[in-house]
């Protein structure tokens, strides 16, 4: 009985969590656009009009790699620790661990998309004040 209880409120925190990341995914793309056009417009002010290279470009790139590889880790980690939930089998302990690892994995999934929107929003504001 108790075993139900927890499959239906897992069942319910995974659609939830389906619907919300669905959504927000989804206007990602049109994010990514607008920091790789403040990019450009920034690296075409400070190095002329030619195509944006140098430094400018060098830190937005790997800005945005390292973002983007850690919000992906960080999702392998919540699907991972809501397998380890799903086979804990009633173990205290292994629920304890998973339940840990979801909410860390959570908390840092949301910094990550914290740090992705003040690095748009810095970009932004650099390429028109430079403009």
């Amino acid at each position: 009985m108790n075993m139900q209880r927890t499959f239906k409120k897992l069942g319910s925190l995974c659609l939830s969590l389906t619907v919300a990341s669905s959504s927000l995914f989804q206007s990602l793309p049109a994010l990514a656009a607008s920091a790789r056009e403040g990019l450009g417009v920034a690296a075409e002010v400070a190095y002329g009009s030619g195509s944006p290279t140098g430094i400018g470009m060098l830190v937005g790139n790997v800005i945005n790699v390292v973002i983007s590889i850690s919000g992906v880790i960080l999702v392998l980690l919540i699907v991972y620790s809501g397998f380890l939930y799903l086979t804990a089998m009633g173990d205290k302990t292994k629920v304890d661990k998973a339940k840990k690892m979801l909410n860390e994995g959570i908390i840092g999934l949301i910094l990550v998309l914290i740090a992705y929107s003040a690095s748009i929003f810095i970009i932004d504001r650099l390429a028109e004040l430079s403009a």
